[in-house]
């Protein structure tokens, strides 16, 4: 099939694979410590089928604060990654693609520019897309949550790589 003209996609198949975001990398906008980390969830299939068992259960906070996911449940996020940046505000980028954000984990410390993961169709969504949200608390479930504006400064060179310190111990 021949390219759509115009359009966010490369054909009209209703893959993944499809669209021109898919699997484009995902960088960290600023510095900042992991404090949720969706990992392992399942690509919905084919544009338009969501998978049943997303949106059972609430994003996985690493304090512990959000029940775990049973079963085959997972968030509606996906596979989230929400960075404590040291201003306290809260950056979310979700719905990656499954094992694309594996190279980070919870308290690792990430810096702006490094790859955290991949553009996917994980959870409560149609079609590959990020979700990204600048927020006061690292979930929006949790009380007064509240989004807000995020400015950051752009850089020519990105660290990206061996930028990524500190483990989960």
């Amino acid at each position: 099939m021949a390219a759509v003209e115009g359009s966010d996609r490369k054909n009209v198949d209703d893959t993944n694979g499809d669209f021109y975001i898919y699997t484009e990398p995902l960088l960290a906008v600023a510095d900042g410590v992991v404090v949720v980390a969706g990992k392992g969830f399942p690509e919905n299939p084919m544009i338009g089928q969501i998978l049943p068992e997303a949106g059972k259960c609430e994003t996985q906070r690493c304090d512990g604060m959000s029940p775990p996911c049973t079963g085959n449940d997972f968030p509606g996020s996906g596979n989230p990654i929400v960075l404590l940046h040291d201003n306290g505000e809260f950056s979310t980028l979700a719905h990656m693609t499954t094992g694309s954000n594996d190279l980070v984990d919870c308290s690792d410390m990430v810096l702006q520019g490094v790859q955290i993961g991949t553009v996917g169709n994980v959870g409560t969504t149609s079609a590959p897309h990020l979700h990204y949200s600048s927020l006061n608390t690292p979930s929006p479930e949790d009380p007064g949550a509240r989004s807000f504006p995020m400015y950051s400064t752009t850089s020519n060179s990105h660290r990206q790589g061996s930028a990524l310190e500190g483990s989960s111990t």
